[in-house]
This record gives C-alpha cells, structure tokens and sequence, in this order.
C-alpha cells in the first residue's frame, strides 16, 4: 500500500529523503586528510527497494534506447566489453601502421556534480511516461543528509545537485543523463563537420566508450578529436560536468601531435576560431604490445 501510494501520488515520506554519510578511509592513505575518505550513503531500507523497483521497471523500458557504448548499470554488460573494443582498435592500426588518438577522460565528482533538473530533462527527452518521471522527480525533491561519525550525527543539509548515492536508482538515473550528453554531442558534431570517426567501418561510426562515468574518445584524426573534446566540454558544463584537467590522458599511436582542451566551455566550438587552452596531458609511454594484453 506505501509504494503504490508514492508512486500514484509522486510522493515520498520525509524520512526517505534523509541519509546519513559515513566517511570510510581508503587503503593506504593518510588519515589525517581529508581527501583520503571514501563518503558512503545510507538510506532508509524501504526507500531502497522502491527505488529498486522503479529501476527495473524503468530499465526494461529504457535499456533499448539508451547508448549502445554505455556499459556501466545495465544488466548483461561489464567493463569486459569495452576494454575489448579499444583492443581491437588498438590492434587492427598497430598492425597497419596507422594512427590514432585516445582520450582517456576523468570527470570531477561526477557522480555529485550534474543537476536535479537535468535528470528530469533526461526523462523527459526518452518519453518516460509522465507517471515515472513525477515519481522519480519526488524523490530529489528534497533529498539531504546528516554526517555520521560514530554515534554521532551532524545537523541536516540539503543535497542540491548530484544523484543519491545509495540509491539503487540513482546510477541509471546517471547513465540516462550521460546518454542524451553524448548524442547532443554527436548531434552537434554531424551538423558542423558531418562525418564522425569510424575506425572499423564507414557504416557505423564510434568514436566514444563508457563505463559510467569512465569515458575515451578517440579518433585517427587529432582535429576531429579536439572538436569533439571541445563540444563535449561545451555541453557538459551545461549539465554541471566538467573534467578533472590533470587526470585526463592522452594516448598517441604512430602519432606525436598534440590535442587540446579548450580554454572555455561557454562558446561553441569551430576549433578554426576557437582558443584552444592547455594540452590534454600524455599517458606514460606504454608498449602497444602490453597494451593489447589488457
């Protein structure tokens, strides 16, 4: 009788909203910082499996449309896949002395960065009945915490952006976000330049893999992939992304050209107009021969 009243009526008890953080130190860092805690959710168990159920309602619906290069959340895929797909590409322009370019990405708290009104923006944009989205919407209506420390319990904040960690909903949430991200990415890029990277065939263009929040891009062609750098940059901040700079990574093959950020993410990207900012930094120099042995 609770659930379906929450859900009929777009609801939640207040107790729901509430969580409480426990700050767990990760292996081998010093605990006098704190950076070198790891903030872990609690939310009320009744919430959980609501929030569970939803998901899985949601993803059966959902999954179909949703970035055939999105791996993380959904059922029947791992990082296995994608960690294949690079190796093939990895292997088939090593063999052929070709070039290529891959831009390993590190977005900063991503996770607790992208707005509550985009999440239902991103509903919306898939066509999630009006009944879901009203319900899902109700539960970051009001989310806050309490900090935990021991026996202890700090006074109430509340959660203004970024999904419900602990919640069995809020991961898919995330990747449903990211999916309409990369396709205005993409829509953008086709309508300016027209023709994506295709490093396996004509027919079918790739030029990005992610694992949640863990994302590449990569292209044979170093301009190509700074456009679609740029444009990524311009229309993640938009949603409250941006890139950890320092912690992005640059892998050359048969190539020493540079690729660069740029050095706003508030205009359009022409990269022929456009001031590019610092360089993406390099990777270590790796053998390819290891790399294919991921």
């Amino acid at each position: 009788m609770l659930l379906n009243s929450c859900f009929l009526g777009a609801s939640s008890p207040d107790e729901w909203n509430e969580a409480h953080i426990v700050a767990i130190l990760k292996p081998k860092k010093d605990p006098l910082l704190p950076e070198s805690f790891r903030p872990i959710a609690l939310c009320n168990a009744i919430y959980k499996i609501y929030a569970s159920l939803i998901q899985t309602r949601l993803s059966a619906a959902l999954d179909s449309s949703l970035r055939t290069t999105q791996y993380g959340f959904r059922a029947n895929k791992s990082t296995a896949q994608p960690i294949f797909v690079l190796r093939q590409i990895l292997d088939l322009h090593e063999r052929h002395q070709g070039k290529m370019h891959f831009l390993f990405l590190d977005w900063s708290k991503a996770f607790d960065s992208i707005t509550h009104e985009n999440i239902e923006i991103a509903l919306q944009r898939y066509e999630v009945p009006e009944p879901f989205t009203k319900a899902i919407t109700a539960l970051y209506r009001a989310p806050t915490f309490r900090v935990k420390n021991g026996s202890d319990l700090s006074s109430l904040h509340p959660q203004q952006r970024g999904i419900r960690q602990g919640c069995p909903l809020s991961p898919y949430l995330f990747i449903i976000v990211l999916s309409c991200l990369m396709h205005d990415v993409e829509e953008e890029y086709t309508s300016k330049f027209e023709l994506l990277p295709n490093p396996f065939s004509a027919s079918s263009p790739l030029w990005d893999l992610e694992y949640a929040d863990d994302t590449v891009l990569f292209s044979p062609n170093p301009l190509t992939l700074q456009r679609l750098l740029h444009i990524l940059q311009h229309h993640a901040a938009r949603i409250g992304l941006h890139l950890n700079l320092d912690k992005c990574e640059h892998l050359q093959l048969n190539t020493e050209q540079d690729i660069y950020f740029t050095d706003t993410e508030q205009g359009q990207c022409q990269c022929s107009t456009c001031f590019p900012g610092s360089p993406v930094p390099h990777g270590p120099p790796v053998p390819v021969s290891l790399l294919l042995n991921i």
